[in-house]
């Protein structure tokens, strides 16, 4: 059984569809998320829950805190997050393909 499923739409599928190559606080990908999807209405608890379960699976790694005091945690797309993300998509586009048909 997978460690994080993704469900679209969901806040781990959304913090990782806009994770990105560089280096991203929690802040950076809340915004991202908030910006193309709209406010979310989720605990800060549930947004480092969905972080962790993403970096655990390997979609996510974390890669130390930001400088500065108290700097937050930061956070990077792998290999196999973007592999997952591109498997998500394409088979979207099938699926819409089908009913298009």
């Amino acid at each position: 059984m997978s460690l994080c499923t993704l469900l679209p739409g969901k806040l781990p599928h959304l913090l990782l569809s806009v994770a990105t190559l560089a280096p991203s606080t929690t802040t950076d990908l809340v915004k991202r998320v908030e910006a193309r999807h709209g406010k979310q209405k989720v605990a800060t608890f549930t947004i480092h829950a969905a972080l962790q379960r993403l970096t655990k699976a390997g979609f996510l790694e974390y890669v130390g805190i930001a400088p500065g005091p108290g700097g937050p945690k930061q956070y990077v797309l792998t290999r196999k997050g973007e592999k997952e993300l591109d498997l998500q998509w394409f088979e979207r586009e099938e699926n819409e393909a089908g009913r298009a048909a």
